[in-house]
Order: structure tokens, then C-alpha cells, then sequence
């Protein structure tokens, strides 16, 4: 930028000269590991750069106004990108365009001072002056694709400001004109949709939809970033903490079907991805006390898990898959709650063999683990490795190490210990350190303490569930290994969590009702004899890929209404209490065909299919054509719902 300004006073640049600046403003913050720090450096080019746009002292840009608009809104400069939509917004055609209507949509979606309808509006202003080739039509929920077996041909349809409204939509809370949305964009490009309209679902909506919609890309051969698989698998672990042991199974399950889904579509598994997954089988072992012995309910359900896990993750070390510090950190995780301290050597041990370096981020996490186990002379040890892992750095202990040190001691009743450190190492320890110890230990004291004296599932069913889950890795395994996608058509996977979940209608009813819906009687059917039907890469025809597409876009209005009606009930419930509204989310539900019979999930229950886990949706309570068809309409607005 030290010649920009002998540039603009000579005349020198053209519109992709404005472009190039733009992007490398938006890029340069996208790709800056500490964003908010980038942001005073870069914000004054940005604002040159708009100033000169404004004064028409460089030529317009469209793409880049996009970028500006995008760059501010990510930055949280929303007053600076305001003000520059309101500008753009009067100028011709030469400064604005769908996509810059649709990112300022999406800008203003984020800001939250704007009303849905009013961005409604801007979104409807935006089709009418960019009519395009009939985009008000074709972006409409019930437009009509002629042949739903080839790739949608219609030029410059605006996916952008489509995006910019769904957005929108999913920000303020719509979900059923939010799922229109995408709903359309499936329809339109069943193999080719943004990517951006699957991530917004990941990041705005309940962990079963985001499941599902993950789902929706994998089949599609979309492949989302890597940390939105690691987002998923988190967000399954984190509901595991509130389920029965039959749910925490059925989410694991879920968690590697995701993973194979992803791989299947083009993704890369990295270990960070294996790390998730470990944690997901650390979470099927009961929360006991640090030093509480596993008692004979507890100890061979714990070695069962231990043993599958440690399984799961040979069989992908050999495939070739790296395992990174995270891998073996959540090891020494599992093995800190199954209470096993030979398994944090051999895990130590493991990390030497393979060339990987411990780093304080593992030394912590064998402190934590040494503190579950309730084993004080482990506590010891691990701090003394820590200090002089630190010293071998040229480093004090830092203050998230003494605070990993001081709850350790806390779980265990070892706080003379603690005291003896702070006191030999008082040169490596601030009073804010000090201070935020004292914070951790008295909200300790106001922690419940959680036993969980017994399992409600047997050994064999566990069992059972274990030798599926090695099933299943063995074929991921085969996946990863052979280097191709996967074929959905051969091999389709579950698409939602509860794969039993209750249907809203058969196969058949639903392509009855999928064929009239989306077809217009007074057109004749696309000429087919010389033309085969296109394949997308996952193996499925793109008329069969936009039916299942539509399918799990109803099944997941479906889902999403039922959510509404659950959280409904609490606000209800609270104002009727006279007490403040709840600020936790919903915990998870799994929709089930069969209510679980008995609390004890056993594994005679799973041989015979007389489980939720296993069993099929009872025919009489698939809906008839004629309901199911009006169950649509409701569910895309176009009826009204009974009261």
C-alpha cells in the first residue's frame, strides 16, 4: 500500500486492481491467526479504500465491494459497513449487484438491529432490480425444476444473496423459510450448493439438525472444513453428558457414521478428528469420584470401552492416519477416568515410539488425569515432569499450570502439597495467579459431587454395541485407505441420529407426494431417450440426490418444529412460575419409533429389535398419503397447522 496513493493520483488503476485490494484486505484477516490483533493494522486500508471507491477516485468493483462489506461485517465494523451499503444502495449498476445486496443482507443480519421483515424487504428490492433470467421465480420454494435428472443450466442465478437471507432467516429465528432456503439451493445444485449454506445450519441450529444437515453435504460430495467435522463431533460429545448409556451409544455410533460420511465425501481425517471420537468413548464411563474403585457392575463395562477405543485407534494408526497431541491427550483423558495409571505410561510410552513430543498442553492433561485416578504420589510426579518440562523451555510454570496443579490437589485432599509448591516456587508465581487459584478452589466447593453408583446397561449388550463399533471402523478403516469416495447409492448411511426415528411417511408415499409437488402438469416431460441421467460423485443420479435432499428437508422442518413446540413449553412453564426465562439450551432428544420397554438396555433386547435403538417405525403409524401431503404443505407454510 506505499504506492496506492501515487497509483490513485496518477490514474493507474482499474477495477481488478480494486478486486485485489479488497481480497487481500478480507483475506489477510480471514487467515491471521490472532484476528481481532490484525484488525487496527489493516481497518485504515479498508477505509481508504472505501473512501476512494466513494469519491470515485479508483474505478467500482462490484466482487470487491462484497469483499469490504464482508471484511467489515467479520471485523465488527458494522457502523463503517453500513454506511457503505447505504452509499452503494443509491448507485447504479455498476456499483451493486445480487451478491452485494446479499452480503449487505447478511452484514445487517449480524448487526441485529435491522427486523427480519426488513431484510426481507431488501431482499425482495434485489430480485426486482436484478430480475436476471427469472431469478425471482427460480429462487422461489415452489418453482419447478423441467429435469430433475441433469444439472440446472439457468445462468446467473444469485446464490449469494440467497445466501444473504437465509441468514437472515436463521438469525432472527425462521427456520421453516430458512430451510426453504436451502431447500432451493438443493433443488437448483443438488451437488454443487455453497458451502456456506451448510455451515450456517452447523453453527445456528440444534445438534440433531446440524447432524443431519452435515449429512446432506456428505452426499451431496460437498466437503466441508475440517473443523466443522471437529464442531460436530464436540457438540455429540457434549450432549453424551446429559443421555442415558442407550443414547451415549447411539450418539457414538452417530459420531463415526459422521466421520465416515465425511471421508466418503472427500474430506481428510486428521487425529484431531480421532481425538473427538475418543472422547465420545470416555464419555460411556460412569463419573465417579477421583480414587473410587471400580466396583464388579462397573469395571469389566470399563475395560469393554477402554479395550474398544484403544482398539479404534491402532486400527487407524496403522491405515497410515497420524495421530496428533490431541490423539494422545484424549487417551490420557480415558485413561484418567477408567481410573488405569499403567495406561497413561503406555500412552506416554506410545508418544515416544511415534516421534510425537509431549507438550504442556499433555503434561497438564497427565496432571488431571493423575487427579482423577486419586493417586497423590502420581499428582507429585506429574507436576515435577511439568516444572522441568517448563524449565527445559526456559520458562516458569504458567498460570494455567498451577491452576491445573491447584484443582488436582483440591479433587484429591492434597492441598498441602499445593501450599509446599507455591511456597519452594514462590519466584514462579504472580499474585493474579495466586488470586485466580483462590476463585478455582471456592468454586470447587460449591460443585456438587456426582457419583454414578451403578450402570443401566448390561456387559453383553455393551458388548454387543463394541463389536459394531469395530464393524464400522473396519469398513471406515477400508474407506481411508483405498483413497475414493464413497458410494451413497450402494452404500447410503443413516441420516439422522436415532437411525429408528419415527418416518414422516414410506418411501413410496413420499416420492407420490415429492413427484406432484415438484412437477408442473401443464409441461411436458423432458425428452430423456438421447440424454442419460447425471451422476454426482457420490454415485447417486441427481433425480434420486434431489428427492432424498427433499425428504431430509422435511424431516428436518419436521425435527425443527418439534424443537419450537419443546422450548415453547418452557417459556410457557416459566412465565407461569413467574420465573426467568431459561438460558440453557434444550437438552438433546432422540426421536424414537418405540419408547424403551425397560430401563436396562440388554443385549437380548438388541438381538430381538424390541429396542428405540433398533426397532422400525410401527406401520400404523406412517400416515396415509392424503395426511402426509397435508403434513407437507403444513410444514412449508403453505397450510395453516390445526389449533
Amino acid at each position: 500500500m506505499k504506492i496506492y496513493p501515487e497509483l490513485v493520483e496518477k490514474s493507474l488503476l482499474d477495477s481488478r486492481d480494486t478486486l485485489a485490494i479488497a481480497l487481500l484486505i478480507h483475506n489477510t484477516f480471514r487467515r491471521h491467526p490472532t484476528q481481532a490483533q490484525v484488525v487496527p493494522k489493516i481497518l485504515p486500508y479498508a477505509e481508504t479504500l472505501v473512501h476512494d471507491i466513494r469519491s470515485k477516485a479508483i474505478p467500482p468493483e462490484r466482487a470487491a465491494h462484497v469483499h469490504l462489506i464482508s471484511f467489515f461485517k467479520v471485523s465488527r465494523q458494522y457502523d463503517k459497513a453500513c454506511t457503505f451499503w447505504t452509499w452503494l444502495a443509491s448507485q447504479s449498476d455498476e456499483y451493486v449487484d445480487q451478491a452485494v445486496y446479499g452480503s449487505a443482507i447478511e452484514m445487517l443480519a449480524y448487526q441485529g438491529t435491522a427486523s427480519l421483515k426488513e431484510l426481507e424487504k431488501i431482499y425482495s428490492q434485489a430480485l426486482k432490480r436484478f430480475p436476471g433470467y427469472f431469478a425471482e421465480y427460480h429462487l422461489s420454494p415452489e418453482a419447478i425444476v423441467v429435469d430433475k435428472t441433469q444439472p440446472t443450466s439457468i445462468p446467473g442465478l444469485p446464490m449469494t444473496l440467497l445466501q444473504g437471507i437465509l441468514t437472515a432467516r436463521l438469525l432472527h429465528g425462521d427456520w421453516r423459510k430458512a430451510y426453504l432456503a436451502l431447500d432451493v439451493a438443493l433443488r437448483l445444485y443438488p451437488t454443487q450448493a455453497p458451502v456456506r449454506f451448510f455451515e450456517l445450519f452447523a453453527l445456528e441450529r440444534p445438534v440433531i439438525e446440524s447432524y443431519t444437515v452435515f449429512l446432506v453435504a456428505c452426499r451431496a460430495g460437498t466437503v466441508l472444513k475440517p473443523d466443522r467435522l471437529t464442531g460436530l463431533l464436540n457438540r455429540l460429545v457434549e450432549g453424551q453428558r446429559s443421555c442415558s448409556s442407550e443414547d451415549k451409544l447411539t450418539l457414538l455410533h452417530g459420531m463415526i457414521t459422521a466421520i465416515h460420511a465425511y471421508l466418503g465425501a472427500g474430506g481428510m481425517i486428521e487425529g484431531y478428528h480421532l481425538s473427538s471420537l475418543i472422547k465420545g468413548f470416555q464419555a460411556l464411563l460412569p463419573n465417579l469420584s477421583p480414587g473410587t474403585p471400580y466396583g464388579p457392575d462397573h469395571s469389566d463395562n470399563r475395560d469393554l470401552v477402554v479395550s474398544t477405543a484403544k482398539m479404534v485407534v491402532a486400527m487407524f494408526v496403522k491405515s497410515g492416519l497420524s495421530p496428533s497431541l490431541s490423539t494422545f491427550g484424549s487417551l490420557i483423558g480415558l485413561a484418567g477416568k477408567a481410573m488405569l495409571p499403567d495406561m497413561i505410561a503406555s500412552t506416554m510410552k506410545d508418544m515416544v515410539t511415534l516421534g510425537v513430543t509431549p507438550d504442556h498442553v499433555i503434561h497438564r492433561a497427565v496432571l488431571t488425569a493423575a487427579s482423577q485416578i486419586g493417586d497423590p504420589q502420581l499428582i507429585e510426579s506429574s507436576w515435577k515432569s511439568l516444572v522441568a518440562f517448563a524449565e527445559a523451555e526456559g520458562r516458569q510454570p504458567s498460570s494455567p499450570d498451577w491452576r491445573v496443579l491447584a484443582k488436582a490437589a483440591k479433587r484429591t485432599h492434597h492441598l498441602t502439597y499445593l501450599d509446599q509448591q507455591t511456597e519452594e516456587l514462590g519466584h514462579a508465581i504472580t499474585e493474579e495467579t495466586m488470586h485466580r487459584i483462590k476463585k478455582d478452589l471456592n468454586k470447587m466447593e460449591s460443585l456438587p459431587t456426582y457419583n454414578q453408583p451403578s450402570s443401566d446397561i448390561d456387559t453383553a449388550a455393551l458388548s454387543f454395541h463394541m463389536e459394531m463399533i469395530l464393524n464400522q471402523i473396519v469398513q471406515l478403516v477400508e474407506l481411508f485407505k483405498s483413497d475414493r469416495l464413497l458410494d451413497f447409492s450402494q452404500s447410503p448411511v443413516p441420516m439422522f441420529l436415532e437411525p429408528s426415528r419415527p418416518a414422516l411417511g414410506s418411501i413410496d408415499d413420499l416420492r407420490a407426494v415429492y413427484e406432484e409437488l415438484t412437477t408442473d402438469p401443464n409441461q411436458p416431460p423432458p425428452e430423456r431417450a438421447t440424454t442419460p441421467k447425471t451422476v454426482g460423485p457420490t454415485g447417486l443420479p441427481l433425480d434420486e440426490l434431489r428427492f432424498e435432499n427433499w425428504v431430509s428437508i422435511h424431516e428436518l422442518m419436521n425435527e425443527a418444529e418439534l424443537h419450537e413446540k419443546e422450548k415453547r413449553k418452557l417459556v410457557d412453564a416459566a412465565i407461569a412460575a413467574g420465573e426467568p426465562l431459561p438460558k440453557e439450551k434444550l437438552l438433546l432428544t432422540l426421536r424414537k419409533a418405540y419408547p424403551a420397554s425397560d430401563s436396562q438396555l440388554t443385549a437380548e433386547s438388541i438381538a430381538t429389535g424390541s429396542t428405540a435403538a433398533h426397532g422400525q417405525l410401527p406401520n400404523s403409524a406412517i400416515p396415509y398419503r392424503s395426511e402426509l401431503r397435508e403434513r407437507i404443505l403444513i410444514l412449508r407454510g403453505i397450510r395453516a397447522a390445526s389449533v
